[in-house]
Parts: C-alpha cells; structure tokens; sequence
C-alpha cells in the first residue's frame, strides 16, 4: 500500500512540473515561487545543458581523462538529450586520426533524475562517438527521460587510452600547457566557436619543445659535428648550400652527425626533433678557419748546362715556378715559408755534387739550403689563397762548378718545406 503511493506522489509531482508554464527555482526556502533563470538566454538559445560548468584534466598511467561536471538547467520534458562534446589540444588532435581511436576512447556519464535520487550511468564508447579530427573535438549523446534534477551534479568524463594508440607521453609544448575544452549541451548544433565560448577549459602542464642543442667547434677540416641535445632525439645539421644532414642523439645526450667539409666563415645551424615532429630553436655556428696549408709542385728541374771550368748559376726550367699558401684563419693571419735540403744533389750511383750547391737567393744574398732557410714571410689579406713567386735570377738556384759533374746524369734531391703560424 505504502509503495503504491509512493508511486502515486512521484507521478503527482512529475505531472506539476510539467504542467507549470515558467520556470522554477530551488533555494534554502521550501516554497516554490517563480524566479528569472540567469541562464535565460543560453535556455532560449538551448545550448548550456549544465550551469557552473567546470573540466578537469588528467594524465596518469598512460590515460587522459577529461571531466566535466555541472548542475543541470531546469528542463521540463519527459525526453532529452544531452551532448558531451570535449576538445583536445591542438598538439594531441592528431590522436584523432588514428584507425583504433574509438576503441581505446569512451565517455562514462552520470545524469542525475528526479532531484538525484535515482541518477543514470553508463559508457558511450566505440560507434556511437563522434570524432571529428581536424578540431580535436570527441561527442557522445544520450537521451534520459524525465531529467527534472536541478541539484545533483552531472558529470561526464572522456577517457583516452594513449598508451593503446602508441603514444607514451603527452606531446611537448613550447609554453609547457596543453589546453582542453569541455562542454555539456542540450540537442543543438555544437560548434567550435560554441564550445569555446560557452563550455569550460583546463590545462595540463606539459614538457616544452626541445631546447636549442649545444654545437662544438666546427673547423674548416671537420667532417662531423658533434655537439650535446635532448636524449633520444634527432640532429638535424643544416648548411649554407640548402643541404641537410641527420643523426640521432643517444640516451646520454651526445650526437654526431657526418657533414662533408665546409668553408671557413660559412654558417652551420643545428636542430634537435622529438619524436611528436617538434623541432627545436637553431643553434647556429661559424665555421672556424684552421687551414694553413702550402702546395709545392712535385719537382724542381733546372736548365741543361754546358760543361765549364768555371762555376756558373744554372736559373729554374720553369721561371715563374711559385708555391701555393691557403690559410682560412682570417685576415691579418701571419706566416712564413722554410725550406731545407739535408741532402746533397746526387745520382742514383751515388755520386754527389757540393752540399752548397742549392742556394736561396735574395737581394743578391745567398743563403744555402742545407742549412734551411727562411723562404717567405707573409701575411694573410682578403683573399686567403696567395701564390708565392720570385724573380728569374731569385728564390731557388743551383750554383755549381759543371767540370765537377758527369755528362747526361741526373742528380736530384730532397727539399722539405715548412708552413707555419708566426705570432
């Protein structure tokens, strides 16, 4: 008896509800009387399902869990519809795009009914959720009937599995904060301007873009650029002639990446990339000029002589014979040019001409190589390529008497050349 009016008085005061032609209010005060609803004009646009919106976010285990709770506008009607509509951040919409994002996705709701003593539960998941991957925005609907609470919370809570779908953490971020919204709706047309305007946001902190990586120094004789970047990501080395070149940076943070040699002063930059695709600020060097390099010909020969009682100086075969100087370290670089021939001119018998005979002549001055001598000094200008000649009857010269050599022989010898830095 007692059970059937129960039964009595709940349909008795479902049939007020929706006979009153405004809407209600509840306070502290147990009479009912007509009130204006601050909600009127999101009621008349019938958008906001839920007043005091507020969405939570959370990543633990692998999983992102969005909820959005709230207590329901009063709704006068034995059937509605509810719209959770939520939107990742704009960095984790790609995984939206994935084949099995419905399978590891799913909305639990909890609708509170007549004045939340008997709430409805349950999952929307697979199917029946809508994902629209350019926005990042994930639906569900429900229908209820008889959704008259206007004090127990409804709250809806999406749950993503990231770790099923292959991604171990949450996307870096260059401000470190990954923004989601959330929104509860009556059956309308949810947009994104919409959802963003009316619904609620929460932000999760996250790992920044990777920092600008560390660069060695780089010379002009390098083949490799090694520097320091974050763990476990990849180094990307750009070079003035538009080329590129990758290695990866291992678990102690250290790269090398393999590059053909570049030109002094020209400019390296180098990225890191996480495995999301964010790339890092560039961190740009100069190559450093070290090259101080000098190029002699293989050989020196000397004009034919007749053979004559006197001694003579027997000029270069080639009169404008020259050595090359490279030296990449700048302009103002000082250097200078020796030379040295330990060893007299002599045949593949063994026969020797005068140790003295190989001289350095300049200004009329003669100076012999067997004891080394200072050939060039020189200082590096705007171009660093400099070719180092003398005058016909100057720089190297054999003076020998030709009585004390044998006809058609060839003599020959050593000369060590030697470039190096003066301060």
């Amino acid at each position: 008896m007692n059970k059937r009016l129960q039964n009595l008085m709940m349909v008795t005061i479902i049939l007020c509800f929706l006979l009153l032609p405004f809407s209600l209010s509840l306070s502290s005060n147990p009479t009912v009387t007509p009130s204006v609803n601050k909600h009127k004009a999101l009621a008349a646009a019938n958008i906001s399902l839920l007043e005091n919106q507020k969405l939570t976010a959370r990543y633990e285990n692998g999983k992102l869990k969005l909820t959005l709770t709230g207590t329901p506008i009063l709704q006068l009607g034995l059937i509605n519809k509810q719209k959770f509509v939520f939107k990742l951040s704009d960095e984790l919409k790609f995984a939206l795009e994935h084949p099995h994002f419905k399978e590891a996705a799913q909305i639990n709701y909890r609708i509170p009914l007549l004045l939340g003593l008997l709430p409805i539960k349950g999952t929307i998941k697979g199917s029946s959720l809508v994902v629209d991957p350019s926005l990042g925005m994930v639906t569900g609907e429900k229908t209820s009937v008889l959704n008259l609470s206007l004090v127990s919370s409804l709250s809806a809570a999406l749950t993503i599995d990231l770790d099923q779908l292959g991604i171990s953490s949450l996307p870096p971020q260059r401000d470190r904060i990954l923004t989601f919204y959330g929104l509860a709706a009556k059956d309308a047309l949810i947009n994104l301007e919409i959802l963003i305007s009316e619904g609620d946001s929460a932000q999760l902190e996250t790992s920044k873009f990777p920092d600008a990586p560390t660069v060695h120094e780089v010379t002009d004789k390098d083949t490799v650029v090694t520097g320091v970047g974050e763990p476990k990501t990849t180094a990307t080395v750009y070079t003035e002639d538009g080329n590129s070149y990758t290695g990866k940076v291992d678990e102690q943070g250290h790269f090398t990446v393999q590059i053909p040699i570049q030109q002094a002063q020209s400019s390296i930059s180098v990225t890191v990339t996480d495995s999301f695709g964010n790339e890092s600020q560039p961190a740009t060097i100069v190559v450093k000029g070290v090259r101080l390099e000098l190029t002699v010909p293989e050989t020196l020969p000397f004009k034919k002589t007749k053979i004559q009682l006197q001694e003579v100086l027997i000029p270069r075969q080639d009169d404008y014979w020259s050595v090359q100087v490279k030296d990449t370290r700048g302009q103002g670089a000082k250097w200078k040019i020796t030379a040295k021939a330990p060893n007299p001119l002599s045949t593949k018998n063994g026969l020797q001409l005068n140790p003295n005979a190989l001289i350095y002549r300049k200004d009329s001055k003669e100076y012999y190589l067997q004891d080394g001598v200072l050939i060039y000094e020189g200082i590096t200008g705007e171009n660093n390529e400099m070719t180092v000649t003398w005058k016909k009857s100057e720089g190297i010269l054999l003076k020998v008497n030709p009585s004390h050599a044998l006809p058609d022989q060839e003599y020959s010898t050593t000369i060590h050349w030697t470039l190096e830095n003066t301060p």
